[in-house]
């Protein structure tokens, strides 16, 4: 009982998070901002698949702190459509608990350690297309996974199935008018452990969630950033084999909200935003037994976020951030037994990325780095990064339209045998000269036509650039013509 009532209130946490806990993903710029949802990135299309528009014609690679820890993504788009595949990406069981260790680790069990086999990602899948004034986005995740044994015709193992669906639209142009991102997600996960084709246990996980994300104008460089967040979600373990199965359960809720100034100065990205959150939860271990449930809440009243990234150079961007809460939890357990706590919680991080044309490499650098320096000098001992990721924006290259071939040359005709000189006539008789009678004309000029289109979104995503354009789609032409 003990063991399923702790890991129920570890589930009700990581509900409870919210978007403020850990709002990080696991392209490794975000992180080293303190998981900033104000500054725009690559990142945000995993919980506003609509921004896939905004972010295709890329390749990203995220780098975790061994060879079996990381994730890819790849993006496809053309003039009103656009879709893209993830692998290894956690966040499959939820989109918008946002955090960097369950992105880059691939989905687990959400019924461990009852029933342990993980459910290995199938598919995870975007598209996004226009719609009316806006962008219209979806995303499909299918995990699975099993450990079977058959003997003789008798199954024993585990088998974990999770399913994903997701749904956001987005409408406006940030640094025009008020851009506004929203979506909503449901996810579902089923498990069952067999032995010798006897069901033993059972689960089953249901979630919503929703996430909202504005930019209102103030002026030409600050936006007013607000983010809104709610999420419910059940889960519940039922031992099979018992003759009048019990089954522990937990359910939480989440509400939070923030609010504050969003700038782009140039190159240079700053954002700042306080945070109100309340999440409550319950849990039974057993519902055939009486007076053992329990309850819990979070509140955070309330939580500050502040970041920046700055351009150092062309080449190479500097960026930090960090992140304040203050707590008050409580929990109120079986014999009247009651905890009640206060406390601050305070995180930083920093960040480089590097720049070459359209490449560029992101890294979060390990906090012991940056105040105590490299192992040699008897500093940090974990190495320069906690986290690396590449991106390549082909965006230019694969909409950019190829120059028509040019006509090729005309065949000079033969030349003709010259004849021989004729002998001079006499010069004849002095005349009066005629009027002068003469017409020139000429046509001549340039005309030229281009199209400046491409997409950019997010801080420096087109690598040399470092600045953003906000989520969504910018193409702009031009004609000229000089007769």
């Amino acid at each position: 009982m003990t063991r399923i009532f702790a890991t129920s209130l570890l589930l009700l946490g990581v509900v409870a998070s919210g978007f403020y806990a850990s709002s990080a993903e696991a392209r490794a710029r975000r992180p080293g901002m303190a998981g900033s949802l104000l500054i725009d990135d690559q990142d945000d299309l995993y919980f506003f698949p609509q921004l896939t528009r905004a972010y295709q014609n890329q390749i990203s690679l995220t780098y975790g702190g061994d060879s079996d820890t990381g994730n890819g993504l790849l993006t496809l788009g053309g003039e009103s459509m656009a879709f893209g595949v993830a692998i290894h990406r956690g966040d499959v069981q939820g989109p918008h608990l946002i955090d960097e260790t369950l992105a880059v680790n691939g989905p687990s069990s959400l019924f461990a350690p009852a029933i342990a086999v993980d459910p290995a990602t199938v598919v995870d899948l975007f598209l996004a297309m226009d719609s009316g004034a806006g962008q219209l986005g979806f995303r499909l995740a299918l995990g699975s996974g099993a450990t079977i044994m058959s003997i003789n015709g008798d199954d024993s193992g585990e088998t974990n199935l999770s399913v994903l669906g997701e749904i956001g639209y987005g409408v406006g142009e940030r640094g025009v008018d008020t851009r506004v991102d929203f979506s909503a997600a449901i996810n579902l996960a089923m498990a069952e452990q067999a032995a010798t084709n006897n069901l033993t246990a059972s689960g089953a996980d249901f979630g919503l969630s929703g996430l909202l994300r504005a930019y209102f104008p103030m002026d030409a460089t600050m936006d007013l950033g607000l983010l809104a967040n709610a999420s419910v979600r059940y889960n519940g373990v039922t031992n099979e084999s018992a003759a009048d199965p019990p089954t522990s359960s937990v359910l939480g809720m989440n509400f939070g909200g923030g609010i504050g100034p969003a700038l782009r100065l140039g190159q240079a990205l700053v954002s700042a935003y306080g945070v109100l959150r309340v999440g409550v939860g319950s849990a039974d271990p057993d519902d055939t037994a009486n007076d053992d449930e329990s309850s819990s809440y979070t509140a955070v009243t309330p939580g500050v976020n502040m970041a920046l990234e700055v351009p150092l150079a062309d080449w190479i961007a500097f960026r930090s951030g960090a992140e304040y809460a203050f707590l008050i939890q409580g929990q109120s357990l079986p014999n009247d037994i009651e905890n009640h706590d206060r406390f601050g919680a305070f995180s930083w991080s920093a960040g480089l990325g590097v720049m070459a044309g359209d490449f560029r490499f992101d890294g979060t650098v390990q906090s012991g780095m940056i105040t105590g320096g490299p192992d040699f000098v008897g500093g940090n001992a974990n190495g320069f990064l906690a986290l690396a990721s590449v991106t390549y924006n082909f965006d230019g290259a694969r909409s950019g339209a190829a120059p028509s071939p040019e006509p090729a040359p005309e065949p000079e005709a033969a030349s003709e045998p010259v004849p021989a000189p004729e002998p001079e006539p006499a010069a004849p008789a002095p005349m009066a000269p005629p009027a002068a009678v003469g017409a020139e004309g000429q046509v001549g000029g340039d005309a030229s036509f281009g199209v400046g289109g491409g997409v950019e979104a997010g801080a420096g995503v087109e690598a040399g650039a470092g600045g953003e354009a906000g989520a969504g789609t910018e193409a702009g032409g031009t004609t000229e013509a000089t007769p």
